[in-house]
């Protein structure tokens, strides 16, 4: 390993992770993500908002679902902000 600490934070109720944070070797978090706002269904439990920060790099991205549904085909589309540098792979 890279000498950090992975750590999570489980809902008891719902049985999800709900946090996640990994601290490098400094003690520092580099990764934070946070899941929050969980649909009502019994069968899967899912959240509607998902963020991700960066803090070492000064970055984040914040996912926000308007509606969940599982296993079936959807649509979605989402704007890139005119900054923002794309890179294709």
């Amino acid at each position: 390993g890279n000498g950090g600490i992975q750590e999570y934070r489980i809902d008891p109720d719902l049985f999800v992770v709900t946090s996640y944070r990994l601290l490098n070797g400094d003690g520092k978090a580099s990764v934070i993500a946070a899941a929050s706002r969980f649909d009502d269904n019994p069968d899967i439990v899912m959240p509607q908002l998902v963020r991700i920060i960066l803090p070492l790099e000064h970055r984040s991205v914040t996912i926000a679902y308007s509606d969940i549904r599982i296993n079936e085909p959807v649509e979605c589309t989402f704007s890139i902000p005119k900054q923002a540098e794309v890179f294709y792979r």
